[in-house]
């Protein structure tokens, strides 16, 4: 018997409802279930065959139980080796490496020292740095972004270089990245399963959370739709991602990437729309069937490292 395991948290809907499509499939004996996370020994059996995760990143406790799920032989979707990823710099300079067009983006050290570290630490950081270099590279507006994941979340915009500095004074220890800003014709967010299989829906990036998506046919050429598909499956491909979300802006008919990595969006049937939500749940579960079943061969190392730079800039 094939064991499909659900990790979860307080937003548990999505991953229950893919459950119970799984289940009342009755494919091959595959059964989909909660799992139960037990103190856990170095010589334990997994039980699973394929366990999707939508809580490990807030939780250590449940990543580290995963790389051993992992170790075992289970197929965690996404990789709980690759939480390093979650790096917005490192993402874009991969993409744009790779082709895909993206706002111009610089790396900042934080504004305040990292806790325990000195100014002699820092004896490596440029001082004082060039910030009207930066200003001139990246232009007005522009978002002042934190760079990894944290309880800091928030965007600035930003018109000017006195607006930069009076947000900047407000980002702690974080590290953040100043970016352009695509002020955009039209927006869109993909969901991207298994690397392969995508939805692109009409989103709404400044309206509040609940208004943001549309069940609106994508206004897009057949051209257009194959690129941002492409985008979608390549840079979800090198960063090893089976269950993600990227952002595109448009602007003049060109095609931004203005987001990577959303491996945990919010799933709600209420905000994301019943027709989207429906093909979240049908496409995950195909996939994790997929998975289960071994029709889908099992990647084995990072891909990014393919497209590394013989020549550093």
């Amino acid at each position: 018997m094939k064991k499909i395991g659900f990790l979860f948290g307080v937003n548990n809907a999505f991953s229950l409802d893919v459950m119970q499509n799984i289940n009342l499939r009755n494919k091959d004996g595959i059964i989909a279930e909660e799992i139960k996370i037990d103190i856990s020994g170095i010589d334990d059996l997994i039980e699973y065959d394929v366990i999707l995760d939508r809580v490990s990143q807030f939780v250590p406790f449940y990543s580290t139980y995963l790389k051993y799920a992992e170790l075992r032989g289970c197929h965690v979707i996404n990789n709980p080796f690759w939480e390093c990823a979650d790096d917005n710099f490192f993402n874009f300079a991969l993409s744009h490496q790779i082709n895909i067009k993206v706002p111009r983006t610089v790396i900042i050290p934080s504004k305040s020292l990292p806790k325990g570290v000195t100014h002699e630490s820092m004896r490596n950081l440029a001082y004082p740095l060039d910030w009207d270099a930066m200003f001139e590279y990246v232009g007005f507006p522009a978002y002042l972004k934190t760079n990894i994941r944290s309880s800091f979340n928030n965007d600035f915009k930003i018109y000017n270089p006195q607006e930069f500095f009076s947000a900047y004074d407000l980002t702690g220890d974080s590290s953040m990245i100043l970016q352009e800003s695509i002020e955009f014709d039209d927006y869109y967010k993909c969901f991207v399963i298994g690397k392969k299989y995508v939805k692109i829906i009409k989103y709404y990036p400044l309206r509040p959370q609940h208004l943001r998506y549309s069940e609106e046919e994508a206004m897009l050429t057949d051209e257009m739709i194959e690129s941002i598909e492409k985008s979608c499956s390549t840079v979800s491909t090198v960063l090893g991602f089976d269950f993600n979300s990227v952002e595109f802006a448009i602007k003049d008919n060109e095609i931004y990437a203005v987001e990577f990595h959303d491996i945990n969006p919010i799933l709600d049937r209420n905000v994301i729309k019943s027709s989207n939500y429906e093909w979240l749940v049908d496409t995950t579960a195909d996939y994790l069937i997929e998975i289960a079943s071994n029709e889908t061969p099992r990647q084995k190392k990072y891909c990014w490292t393919d497209y590394l730079s013989d020549n550093p800039i």
